[in-house]
């Protein structure tokens, strides 16, 4: 039995060694003028040599992942994972044995293409080496109060802290952040950092959640009356009776807009008095009192005599005003009642 299993052992040695041997004979055929005619290519379509010249030369001269998986297989990288002596020489034997060309002649094209020199690629990698580095996860930072730069309008603007952050306009959980220190860019809610801050920004914030940033509302004194607002996209959640209230009091103006919008609507009422709301059930917004039982909020006019859409939950009677719909119900309803 002892024989068998030595013999067993023997084979599969010869047949790992030839199987390297074949390994090694396949390489021998891999052509290292395939890494220039790649380069040049890259160089076409990218119309940045520098570049590419600097990205090179940083891969060549660090760690390139010697030791790692499929380390073998290094034709099929862009330098040699383990450094190799023999890569960097020329001549006959070289071209047996290694897959890729001298890392300096490679390095050489580019710059020639990019009209520089060694000099200037060396120096640019090294001022990218030192620039600050973002702390690991699960580690303090050194930034006590962490800030992120907020894209709104097509252009990138801030620093802002998480406080400042859910105060500016058309601010939404998909909106796009990049925190100070780090090269990711993400949407508001796929920072979690972020949405922390944001959701604790206020010790009272309530257990209703918002039904479209799904973020914890937090309570908030509007017309003299406490309601449930939503710090990013700014929507309300008030019961029939606050509502009431709210309407009842006239002691904050209307902007422009506002008084726009109102004056809008009071026109198409006058033409179509039957106006109709399209109501798709994938649309319909979760109740946030109800959310439990995952109940859905009807989407409907105030009334038939004033025409401003909101989300309206038949079993708790919550209603939910988008930003502005509440500030145009005011207004409209100021508008009728002085023209009576």
């Amino acid at each position: 039995r002892g024989g068998g299993v030595l013999a067993l052992l023997v084979a599969v040695y010869v047949l790992l060694w030839i199987s390297r041997g074949m390994s090694h004979l396949a390489r021998m055929f891999v052509s290292r003028q395939r890494e220039y005619r790649a380069d040049a290519i890259a160089a076409r379509l990218t119309r940045d040599p520098l570049s590419l010249a600097e990205a090179l030369y940083a891969i060549g001269y660090r760690w390139r992942g010697s030791g790692l998986t499929a380390e073998e297989l290094e034709s099929i990288f862009i330098v040699n994972p383990a450094y190799c002596a023999i890569d960097e020489e020329a001549g006959l034997f070289a071209d047996l044995f290694s897959t890729h060309p001298p890392l300096k002649e490679r390095l050489q094209v580019l710059l020639e293409m990019a009209h520089t020199d060694m000099e200037r690629v060396s120096k640019d990698v090294e001022h990218e080496n030192n620039r600050p580095r973002t702390p690991a996860p699960g580690i303090e930072s050194a930034m006590p109060n962490p800030q992120w730069m907020v894209h709104r309008n097509g252009a990138w603007e801030g620093p802002f802290d998480a406080a400042r952050i859910p105060t500016l306009g058309g601010m939404r959980p998909e909106i796009w952040v990049q925190r100070l220190g780090a090269a990711d860019i993400k949407m508001a809610y796929e920072d979690p950092d972020l949405m922390n801050a944001v959701n604790n920004r206020d010790e009272k914030a309530g257990t209703c959640h918002c039904p479209r940033c799904n973020i914890p509302l937090s309570p908030v004194i509007y017309e003299g009356v406490e309601t449930n607002q939503c710090h990013f996209c700014h929507g309300i959640l008030a019961s029939p009776n606050d509502v009431e209230r709210i309407i009842i009091r006239q002691e904050v103006g209307f902007p422009e807009r506002i008084t726009q919008l109102a004056a809008k609507i009071a026109e198409e009422e006058k033409i179509w008095r039957e106006g109709t709301i399209k109501r798709d059930p994938d649309t319909m917004l979760t109740c946030p009192k109800c959310r439990p039982q995952t109940r859905k909020m009807l989407r409907m006019f105030y009334t038939a005599a004033y025409h401003v859409e909101i989300d309206k939950c038949l079993y708790c009677g919550s209603i939910w005003f988008d930003k502005d719909e509440l500030e145009v119900l005011q207004c409209l309803i100021e508008r009728q009642t002085k023209q009576k």
